[in-house]
């Protein structure tokens, strides 16, 4: 589909507008060739992380306890 895309600018002289249009196409059709597997790695990480500890939803900030800390 973007070889016929591609295909379409020959003989055609460039200027910028032209320029413009094909890497917006370009970007565009690379990013929905990527969707799938990008997602797909997404939800797998969140559902390892969730097998892995469980659904952990807290207001309350992560605090640091510095008195566990054993210097030697």
């Amino acid at each position: 589909n973007l070889y016929r895309y591609y295909q379409s600018f020959i003989g055609v002289e460039f200027d910028l507008r032209i320029i413009q249009a094909i890497m917006i196409k370009s970007i565009f059709e690379v990013l929905i060739i990527l969707a799938p597997i990008v997602l797909s790695i997404m939800i797998a990480g969140v559902l390892g992380n969730i097998m892995q500890f469980g659904f952990i939803f807290t207001t309350k900030p992560i605090m640091p306890n510095l008195g566990k800390i054993n210097p030697l």
